[in-house]
Protein backbone atom coordinates (compact mmCIF):
# COMPACT_ATOMS: atom_id res chain seq x y z
CA UNK A 1 0.00 0.00 0.00
CA UNK A 2 0.87 3.30 -0.74
CA UNK A 3 -0.24 6.34 1.54
CA UNK A 4 -1.42 9.78 0.35
CA UNK A 5 0.86 12.84 -0.18
CA UNK A 6 -0.60 15.00 2.09
CA UNK A 7 0.03 11.66 5.16
CA UNK A 8 3.66 11.89 6.17
CA UNK A 9 4.55 8.49 7.85
CA UNK A 10 7.38 8.91 10.54
CA UNK A 11 9.85 5.95 10.49
CA UNK A 12 10.88 5.23 14.00
CA UNK A 13 11.97 1.82 13.56
CA UNK A 14 15.40 1.62 13.20
CA UNK A 15 15.64 4.40 16.46
CA UNK A 16 13.51 1.92 18.70
CA UNK A 17 14.43 -1.78 17.23
CA UNK A 18 17.62 -3.00 18.60
CA UNK A 19 17.86 -7.13 17.48
CA UNK A 20 20.95 -8.16 18.52
CA UNK A 21 21.03 -6.70 22.01
CA UNK A 22 16.43 -8.02 22.22
CA UNK A 23 18.20 -11.53 21.11
CA UNK A 24 21.33 -11.93 23.62
CA UNK A 25 18.92 -10.43 26.64
CA UNK A 26 16.60 -12.72 25.40
CA UNK A 27 18.65 -15.92 25.83
CA UNK A 28 20.54 -14.52 29.12
CA UNK A 29 16.87 -14.57 30.93
CA UNK A 30 15.76 -17.99 32.32
CA UNK A 31 13.39 -19.26 30.71
CA UNK A 32 15.28 -18.22 27.25
CA UNK A 33 12.47 -15.96 25.41
CA UNK A 34 12.40 -13.45 22.87
CA UNK A 35 10.33 -10.40 22.14
CA UNK A 36 7.27 -11.03 20.34
CA UNK A 37 7.33 -8.29 18.52
CA UNK A 38 10.00 -9.14 15.83
CA UNK A 39 6.67 -11.84 14.47
CA UNK A 40 5.42 -8.71 13.02
CA UNK A 41 6.96 -8.26 9.63
CA UNK A 42 4.79 -8.04 6.80
CA UNK A 43 3.60 -11.67 6.84
CA UNK A 44 3.77 -12.12 10.61
CA UNK A 45 1.09 -9.67 10.70
CA UNK A 46 -1.04 -11.03 7.84
CA UNK A 47 -0.62 -14.51 9.90
CA UNK A 48 -1.85 -12.84 13.37
CA UNK A 49 -5.08 -11.13 11.22
CA UNK A 50 -5.88 -14.28 9.89
CA UNK A 51 -5.49 -15.80 13.44
CA UNK A 52 -7.88 -13.50 14.89
CA UNK A 53 -10.82 -14.80 12.50
CA UNK A 54 -10.02 -18.47 13.74
CA UNK A 55 -12.97 -19.87 15.47
CA UNK A 56 -10.62 -20.33 18.47
CA UNK A 57 -9.85 -16.87 18.90
CA UNK A 58 -12.35 -15.61 20.85
CA UNK A 59 -10.75 -12.38 21.79
CA UNK A 60 -11.25 -10.35 18.75
CA UNK A 61 -14.40 -11.45 18.58
CA UNK A 62 -15.53 -10.08 21.98
CA UNK A 63 -13.95 -6.97 22.09
CA UNK A 64 -15.86 -6.05 18.86
CA UNK A 65 -18.96 -6.93 20.27
CA UNK A 66 -18.20 -5.10 23.35
CA UNK A 67 -17.03 -1.91 21.17
CA UNK A 68 -20.33 -2.32 18.89
CA UNK A 69 -21.94 -2.33 22.22
CA UNK A 70 -20.42 0.50 24.30
CA UNK A 71 -18.73 3.06 21.81
CA UNK A 72 -21.00 5.86 22.21
CA UNK A 73 -21.09 5.66 25.85
CA UNK A 74 -16.89 5.26 25.63
CA UNK A 75 -16.71 8.27 23.17
CA UNK A 76 -19.37 9.95 24.93
CA UNK A 77 -16.92 9.38 27.77
CA UNK A 78 -13.58 10.23 26.00
CA UNK A 79 -15.14 13.68 24.92
CA UNK A 80 -14.58 16.35 21.97
CA UNK A 81 -11.18 17.29 20.34
CA UNK A 82 -9.23 14.21 21.48
CA UNK A 83 -6.00 13.24 19.74
CA UNK A 84 -6.47 9.45 20.07
CA UNK A 85 -2.98 7.66 20.17
CA UNK A 86 -2.82 3.93 19.40
CA UNK A 87 -0.48 1.41 20.17
CA UNK A 88 -0.13 -1.42 17.79
CA UNK A 89 -2.64 -0.32 15.72
CA UNK A 90 -3.00 -3.45 13.23
CA UNK A 91 -5.55 -3.04 11.05
CA UNK A 92 -7.79 -0.72 13.06
CA UNK A 93 -11.01 -2.48 13.00
CA UNK A 94 -11.41 -1.83 16.56
CA UNK A 95 -10.73 1.66 15.96
CA UNK A 96 -12.34 2.41 13.28
CA UNK A 97 -15.65 1.58 15.53
CA UNK A 98 -14.36 4.70 17.76
CA UNK A 99 -13.34 6.84 15.42
CA UNK A 100 -16.85 7.21 13.86
CA UNK A 101 -18.32 8.03 17.22
CA UNK A 102 -15.52 10.63 18.62
CA UNK A 103 -16.27 13.84 17.87
CA UNK A 104 -14.46 16.55 16.41
CA UNK A 105 -11.53 14.25 16.65
CA UNK A 106 -8.08 16.18 16.35
CA UNK A 107 -5.77 13.25 15.07
CA UNK A 108 -5.24 9.66 15.21
CA UNK A 109 -1.49 8.57 15.76
CA UNK A 110 -1.25 4.82 15.02
CA UNK A 111 2.41 3.39 15.99
CA UNK A 112 2.99 0.26 14.72
CA UNK A 113 6.72 -1.89 13.79
CA UNK A 114 5.10 -3.02 11.05
CA UNK A 115 5.41 -0.78 8.52
CA UNK A 116 3.22 -2.75 5.65
CA UNK A 117 0.31 -2.96 8.36
CA UNK A 118 0.72 0.56 9.04
CA UNK A 119 0.23 2.12 5.48
CA UNK A 120 -2.11 -0.67 4.57
CA UNK A 121 -4.54 0.62 7.59
CA UNK A 122 -4.05 4.12 7.56
CA UNK A 123 -5.01 4.33 3.89
CA UNK A 124 -8.07 2.29 4.37
CA UNK A 125 -8.86 4.92 7.08
CA UNK A 126 -7.53 7.90 5.95
CA UNK A 127 -10.22 7.10 3.05
CA UNK A 128 -13.46 7.18 5.50
CA UNK A 129 -12.00 9.52 8.12
CA UNK A 130 -10.27 12.22 5.88
CA UNK A 131 -11.89 15.04 7.98
CA UNK A 132 -9.11 13.40 10.67
CA UNK A 133 -5.07 14.02 10.20
CA UNK A 134 -3.17 11.21 10.24
CA UNK A 135 0.38 10.56 11.75
CA UNK A 136 1.33 7.54 11.60
CA UNK A 137 4.70 6.18 13.16
CA UNK A 138 6.12 2.87 12.71
CA UNK A 139 7.95 1.90 15.76
CA UNK A 140 8.29 0.08 18.64
CA UNK A 141 5.52 1.32 21.30
CA UNK A 142 7.34 -0.45 24.42
CA UNK A 143 10.36 2.38 23.47
CA UNK A 144 10.50 5.95 24.29
CA UNK A 145 8.84 7.34 21.13
CA UNK A 146 8.49 11.42 20.48
CA UNK A 147 5.15 11.40 18.83
CA UNK A 148 4.06 14.26 16.31
CA UNK A 149 2.04 16.76 16.95
CA UNK A 150 -0.98 17.37 15.41
CA UNK A 151 -1.93 20.52 13.31
CA UNK A 152 -4.67 22.04 15.95
CA UNK A 153 -4.65 21.78 19.36
CA UNK A 154 -6.48 18.55 21.10
CA UNK A 155 -8.48 18.84 24.38
CA UNK A 156 -6.62 15.66 25.53
CA UNK A 157 -4.69 12.74 24.73
CA UNK A 158 -6.45 9.04 24.48
CA UNK A 159 -4.05 5.80 24.43
CA UNK A 160 -6.14 3.21 23.06
CA UNK A 161 -4.06 0.06 23.72
CA UNK A 162 -7.52 -2.95 22.64
CA UNK A 163 -6.57 -6.51 22.32
CA UNK A 164 -5.64 -7.76 25.60
CA UNK A 165 -2.05 -7.47 24.36
CA UNK A 166 -1.12 -5.77 28.23
CA UNK A 167 -1.19 -9.13 29.01
CA UNK A 168 1.80 -10.13 26.27
CA UNK A 169 4.13 -8.37 29.15
CA UNK A 170 5.73 -9.78 32.31
CA UNK A 171 4.39 -8.00 35.33
CA UNK A 172 7.33 -5.51 35.34
CA UNK A 173 7.33 -4.64 31.90
CA UNK A 174 3.78 -4.07 31.92
CA UNK A 175 4.12 -1.88 34.74
CA UNK A 176 7.26 -0.06 32.75
CA UNK A 177 4.64 0.12 29.31
CA UNK A 178 1.91 1.80 31.71
CA UNK A 179 4.34 4.17 32.88
CA UNK A 180 5.46 5.30 29.68
CA UNK A 181 1.67 5.32 28.70
CA UNK A 182 0.85 7.97 31.64
CA UNK A 183 4.00 10.06 30.52
CA UNK A 184 2.45 10.49 26.89
CA UNK A 185 -1.15 10.89 27.65
CA UNK A 186 -0.43 14.08 30.26
CA UNK A 187 -1.95 15.32 33.11
CA UNK A 188 -5.44 15.56 31.49
CA UNK A 189 -5.20 12.62 29.22
CA UNK A 190 -6.56 8.93 29.32
CA UNK A 191 -6.15 5.62 28.27
CA UNK A 192 -8.86 2.96 26.74
CA UNK A 193 -6.95 -0.39 27.37
CA UNK A 194 -8.46 -3.99 26.44
CA UNK A 195 -7.95 -6.93 29.00
CA UNK A 196 -8.72 -10.43 29.19
CA UNK A 197 -9.46 -11.99 32.40
CA UNK A 198 -7.87 -14.96 33.29
CA UNK A 199 -9.51 -17.94 32.06
CA UNK A 200 -9.90 -21.93 33.38
CA UNK A 201 -7.10 -23.86 31.07
CA UNK A 202 -10.19 -26.03 29.37
CA UNK A 203 -11.84 -23.10 28.37
CA UNK A 204 -8.99 -21.83 26.50
CA UNK A 205 -7.58 -25.19 25.25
Amino acid sequence: STLPSEILLYDLSADTLDMRSDVLAGLARSPKRLPSKYLYDARGSQLFEHICELPEYYLTRAELALMETHVAQIAATLGPQVLLVEYGSGSGLKTELLLERLADAVAYVPVEISRSALTASVERLNGRFAHIEMLPVCADFTQPVRLPEPARPQRRSVIYFPGSTLGNFAPDAAVRLLTHMRREMGPHGAALIGVDLVKPPALIE
